[in-house]
């Protein structure tokens, strides 16, 4: 054997394999018909120690004395429930001439196969497998275009370094607010992202709990235009200039009643650009928005397309994708028309646009924005009304802009300012294309 490739989990070392060349199926891995094998991991096979590996003197009754807890150098067990699987892939490890990391494409994945290749001691040559889609054609282009193992080296520094902080924050916090509270029998748990995210819970209860009812005052007029139209303006100061007297409201409103001004009219040709694809936060405020989704249920259901291999990664914080994947574009609406063919011929004989704001290499993170592949799946239910909303923001992406006539008006009544505006639109672009419509 010459090269070993390292998946995160059994079906994307089968899917990598299926693209590859299946010879036969081994034990706990898959030998490949290029004279190369690929295993797979179950998530982490390795775990942190416990305090008192790290430090016996961490171990028994929780006293002061033993914070802070950081320890001289981080021990790694590992996982029983994945043990046999760990040994496996150590016994390749140690017969590979090279090793090509196929975890997923990011910071975790990248810790994944980073941390059994330092507990092998491994110091061969690494490439990296670089995909956020199962989809066998993106599997073949992601392996013609291995990255070098040192291009996503500091993902592992950056998963490592959140890894240790977890467990010094953790470890050290929950001891320190448990022995400050004087708690037996009992503990505060403390982490580095729950404690700040209940912070902010409680804060906003509070905020809620506390809330003071302030009125404040607009002022509406009914204005007559020379040609005996009549228009509505108002007068509604914004923030902390909030008209929150009645006596300054009268006051405002008998200074302007009955006043004649010339109507200030500025009217502009505007446009609106379409949404960027959905980053894993966005499609789960649109689904809980139009579907009712909680977003545990949207990342569930956004797993398991991406499992069918029907649309890409689903953990992504980025809305932008990369410049390469414009080559993709009308490979997957070609998909995408078998279940939206009004729509993709819409935008088709609008134009595809194809924004270079979108395809933004500068702007990418760990994972691209989600989209479609070029897979044809059948899907029902929840998994087909989030699949609809993945290829409706698709469509959206690639429409041309949104044009429309705006018109902002302004009357000074004795130093009031009344405003009014409004735009009518020209060409819908992006917008004639409904979410779930």
């Amino acid at each position: 054997m010459t090269t070993l490739y390292i998946a995160e989990k059994k079906s994307q070392a089968q899917d990598i394999a299926n693209a590859i060349g299946v010879k036969r199926m081994g034990d706990g891995c898959i030998e490949l018909t290029t004279g190369d094998c690929i295993t797979w991991a179950r998530g982490h096979l390795l775990e942190l120690a416990t305090p008192e590996e790290h430090n016996p003197a961490w171990g028994g009754r929780w006293t002061w004395a033993q914070l802070p807890m950081i320890p001289d150098k981080w021990k790694y067990n590992v996982n029983k429930k994945t043990a046999e699987q760990f040994r496996i892939i150590v016994r390749l490890v140690k017969e590979a001439t090279a090793i090509v990391l196929a975890t997923d494409a990011g910071r975790e994945g990248e810790l994944i196969g980073r941390e059994i290749l330092e507990y092998c001691k491994y110091k061969g040559p690494i490439k990296r497998l670089w995909t956020s889609s199962l989809v066998e054609s993106d599997i073949l282009h992601a392996l013609q275009h291995l990255k070098p193992g040192a291009e996503t080296y500091p993902l592992y520094e950056a998963a490592l370094a959140r890894q240790h902080c977890d467990n010094l924050f953790g470890l050290t916090g929950t001891r320190a607010a448990s022995l400050a509270a004087n708690v037996h029998k009992d503990y505060f748990p403390m982490g580095r992202v729950q404690t700040p995210t209940l912070a902010l819970v409680v804060r906003r209860v509070l905020e809620i709990k506390n809330f003071q009812v302030n009125a404040f005052y607009e002022l509406e007029a009914k204005v007559r235009t020379a040609s005996g139209k009549d228009l509505i303006m108002k007068h509604a100061p914004e923030g902390d200039n909030k008209i929150t007297s009645k006596e300054e409201a009268t006051r405002l409103k008998k200074l302007a009643d009955k006043a004649k001004a010339p109507l200030k009219v500025v009217k502009a040709s505007e446009s609106e650009t379409a949404p960027l694809p959905y980053s894993l936060p966005a499609l789960q405020a649109d689904a809980n928005r139009l579907l009712g989704f909680s977003a545990k249920t949207t990342l569930e259901h956004a797993q398991k397309l991406y499992e069918l291999k029907t649309t890409t990664y689903p953990r992504t914080d980025c809305q932008h994708l990369a410049a390469s994947q414009k080559r993709d574009v009308e490979q997957v609406l070609s998909v995408v028309a078998r279940r939206f063919d009004s729509q993709v011929r819409l935008l088709q004989s609008k134009g595809v646009t194809k924004r270079d704001s979108t395809f933004d290499d500068s702007k990418l993170t760990d994972h691209h924005g989600i989209l479609p592949t070029s897979l044809f799946v059948h899907l029902e239910g929840p998994l087909l009304q989030l699949y609809t909303l993945i290829c409706q923001r698709y469509l959206q992406m690639l429409a041309p802009d949104c044009r429309f006539n705006a018109t902002r008006v302004q009357m000074n009544c004795n130093s009031v300012l009344f405003k009014a505006s409004g735009k009518v639109i020209t060409e819908p672009g992006w917008r004639g294309i409904s979410l779930l419509g």
